[in-house]
């Protein structure tokens, strides 16, 4: 059996290796198996109340 990942959260930058456990695509939002929720703009609130912003790139012409 292959070992499992750890659960991430908010304060690792990569917490694409949490499994989403909920997803409402209609309202834009999941929930990680550890507990924080996750936007379609790619912020995150965290189980504790922790808030990670959504980060942009700027685009140049």
């Amino acid at each position: 059996m292959p070992p499992e990942a750890p659960a991430s959260s908010t304060t690792t930058p990569d917490t694409k290796v949490d499994k989403l456990v909920f997803f409402a695509p209609a309202q834009g939002w999941g929930r990680l198996k550890s507990g924080t929720l996750v936007f379609d703009d790619g912020g995150q609130l965290g189980p504790g109340g922790e808030v990670v912003p959504p980060v942009y790139e700027r685009v140049t012409w």
